[in-house]
């Protein structure tokens, strides 16, 4: 396998995070389960979240991708890393 494409964006939190949060990364399918997870996880006094990456699951990985940049923008949460469309090729 091959990697076809990889457009990833991130901006390094880690020096704010103080001694008490967890540095995490969110891997996503982005329904209202992981919609929910990343509202969370990014409004959370416990978690660094770093990022988050989108697959396909239910749904094609245009539209996972859409639906977390569309939840990140909801949430005031576009400040968060994102890594998106990674495609595999045979």
């Amino acid at each position: 396998m091959q990697i076809k494409a990889v457009k990833c964006w991130h901006k390094q939190k880690m020096q704010q995070a103080g001694p008490l949060l967890r540095n995490v990364w969110l891997d996503c399918d982005t329904g209202h389960d992981d919609a929910i997870a990343i509202i969370v996880a990014g409004h959370s006094k416990t978690l660094n979240l770093l990022g988050v990456s989108t697959v396909c699951g239910n749904q094609t990985i245009e539209k996972t991708t859409e639906n977390t940049l569309k939840i990140l923008k909801a949430a005031g949460l576009e400040h968060i890393g994102k890594c998106i469309q990674v495609i595999f090729v045979e």
